[in-house]
């Protein structure tokens, strides 16, 4: 890819200029430097430079480019370099452009390269240094923005580049998500890309998020494992969470009531997962939940102890004794309920002379955990009932 440079050719730049000596159609054009020129090793301004030319040398021109470099003979002996190969380039100040130019052939740096035996010469080589999400768990259905940063730490001037990403690598067929033209990159430069909103899933699991610099996506060998030219690829492991609103998706759930004290009719009932524990109750930020048992609402729900368990509390009113209904809990602000189960039978209470299971200090572990209670684990001290 011939590489695009914007040279500003200002007259009063005379320091660069170059003057026509002798030169006639007929004859060689040729040009002699006004002052000390810098001689670059290809028409590139990021190529390396090959010498200096002094003031008053006179050499022939032997080819140009369009976009104002010329080619001449060094007169140094250049083992194995024939052709454009052999060639040395100064940048012309084209409004000091000799007439005899315009015999002169035009070449391309892809001329050049053939004659080399070598393409890119001075390529870019596009780094992905950052790659910046709010994390790399995401809740399903949210968007989350990211951030590429890409560093060009090549020679030569990136251009035509293009950022991709790619959120479910590998996992079916592959569409972009998201993609930004990348702004050329001159050696050394770093540019960071916003996408926004972002990427997004629709199903928890595991994926794979791609993020891809290539210069080749619109041709024909463009794909998702395409760099094309020195591009670069960084590949994110993502983890996508069961929705806020469904935070027992694929648990095993059971409710489980206890018993209701005659003396204080307080009915204490828990959500129970298997293999688990109660979503969102660990942390800095806790999931606030509330129940309702039919029209009854609770007055408390939150752990006792027990991680796979959450307990709410109920007062039952008189005459609601025996009685049926449904459990509903929710969760913050979701607005469906994220747990429902009918015909859940609130008990008889209790006589109230009948100590039974409920939950007290001295209860053995048995009949402790029966009323709803956990063991202490004392070393020192002697274990006691800790009662919800």
């Amino acid at each position: 890819m011939q590489p695009k440079k914007l040279f500003i050719l200002l007259l009063a730049a005379l320091a660069v200029g170059i003057a026509a000596a002798g030169c006639t159609p007929q004859g060689p054009c040729e040009f002699t430097g006004i002052t000390d020129l810098t001689v670059y090793r290809l028409p590139d301004l990021y190529s390396d430079v090959f010498g200096t030319l002094p003031a008053g040398e006179t050499h022939e021109i032997l080819a140009r480019t369009a976009n104002g470099w010329i080619g001449f003979d060094p007169g140094v002996a250049q083992a194995g370099n024939v052709g454009l190969a052999h060639h040395r380039w100064i940048l012309l100040n084209a409004t000091l452009s000799p007439f005899c130019l315009a015999d002169v052939p035009v070449v391309t740096m892809a001329d050049i390269e053939h004659d080399m035996g070598v393409l890119n010469l001075n390529p870019p080589d596009l780094v992905i240094t950052n790659v910046n999400l709010p994390s790399t768990q995401i809740n399903e259905n949210i968007f989350a923005p990211v951030e590429v940063t890409v560093q060009n730490q090549g020679d030569g001037l990136a251009t035509d580049y293009d950022v991709i990403l790619f959120p479910q690598y590998g996992n079916g067929p592959q569409n972009p998500g998201d993609q930004e033209a990348l702004p050329d990159l001159a050696p050394g430069a770093s540019q960071t890309l916003s996408f926004s909103p972002g990427v997004i899933y629709s199903t928890a699991g595991d994926y794979t998020l791609r993020v891809l610099v290539t210069d080749d996506w619109y041709t024909s060998s463009g794909s998702p494992d395409s760099i094309g030219t020195n591009g670069d690829f960084e590949d994110l492991d993502i983890h996508v969470l069961f929705g806020l609103c469904n935070p027992f998706a694929e648990m095993e759930v059971s409710l489980v009531l206890l018993n209701l004290p005659g003396d204080t009719k307080k009915l204490p009932v828990y959500l129970k997962v298997n293999d688990g524990v109660i979503p969102g109750m660990e942390g800095e930020h806790l999931n606030e939940f509330r129940a309702e048992l039919g029209n009854i609402v609770s007055y408390q729900c939150g752990l006792q102890g027990f991680p796979d368990r959450l307990y709410c509390m109920f007062n039952i009113p008189g005459g609601e004794e025996g009685t049926a209904k449904y459990f509903k809990l929710w969760l913050n602000d979701c607005e469906d309920p994220v747990f429902v189960q009918a015909n859940v039978l609130i008990p008889e209470p209790l006589a109230g002379d009948d100590p039974g299971p409920v939950c007290k200090e001295d209860l053995g572990p048995g009949d402790c955990e029966a009323a709803g209670g956990h063991m202490s684990e004392g070393v020192t001290t002697a274990r006691r009932c800790v009662c919800p």
